[in-house]
């Protein structure tokens, strides 16, 4: 029996020093190499793709869509519609259709600041909404949906780094995002429950398509700039510093 207790407790003990290697399929980088933002640039866009399901073992979400079920409420108002929002269940398309990627590393700061390109993003969100448009009052449940054309995620994440039982780990202390589109359009579902005037509506938005997409440039990054840190810091708890990069103690 004590040999038992003894071989169970060896086995729990190198179970918990044993430390995770980058999922397979990532690539790895040499932080003492001078191309290292470069191969961090290649390497980063390469995972992306790769999380069309979840990678459950690491933490990592699936992103494809990536679904944030955060709720939103917003009011808008200009001299065609005042209006109450709520957003809820954001569904976001695309992620892991990723163009290229820019990545810098900086060192002295512990942040990583990435770029990530996109042909197209696509958004829908379960939405309620009450007010009034032009002179058309509104009270619905419906869905809305929003394509981002030539975007750019610009993300930055600030690190702490931290001693763990298997070497050194980074976690994200804070994420910042900005995103960045140079055109979009949006299509509200059932909106007035009339077809004619829906699709009216619709391309009136999309005529003044510049004005939607300010205001969803400052939805977006507030629903999903704690996510995408979230996820990142669960690899990095996962993960520590010595398996993450090469040429590093």
């Amino acid at each position: 029996m004590k040999n038992i207790l003894a071989l169970v407790y060896v086995l729990v003990t190198l179970n918990s020093c044993l430390s995770l290697q980058l999922p397979p399929g990532f690539k790895k980088c040499d932080a003492s190499k001078p191309d290292f933002n470069s191969c961090l640039s290649e390497a980063i866009p390469c995972a992306i793709k790769q999380l069309t399901k979840p990678i459950p073992e690491y933490g990592l979400p699936q992103l494809e869509p990536f679904l944030v079920p955060e709720k939103s409420n917003c009011e808008f108002g200009n001299e065609t519609m005042a209006i109450r929002q709520k957003y809820s269940n954001f569904r976001l398309y695309g992620l892991t259709k990723i163009d290229k990627g820019k990545a810098v590393w900086d060192c002295k700061n512990k942040a990583l600041e990435l770029e990530l390109y996109y042909d197209k993003i696509v958004i829908v969100v379960d939405y309620e909404l009450v007010g009034r448009i032009v002179l058309l009052p509104v009270n619905v449940s419906t869905k809305v949906g929003v394509e981002l054309s030539q975007t750019v995620f610009k993300l930055k994440f600030s690190l702490d780094e931290y001693k763990g039982k298997d070497g050194n780990h980074f976690k994200v202390v804070d994420a910042t995002l900005k995103i960045v589109a140079k055109n979009m359009k949006v299509n509200y579902k059932n909106l007035f429950k009339n077809k004619l005037v829906d699709k009216a509506m619709c391309e009136d938005f999309n005529t003044n398509w510049q004005d939607i997409l300010e205001y969803w440039q400052k939805v977006l990054p507030k629903v999903y700039a704690e996510p995408f840190g979230d996820a990142f810091s669960t690899l990095l708890e996962k993960v520590p510093v010595k398996n993450l990069v090469d040429g590093v103690e």
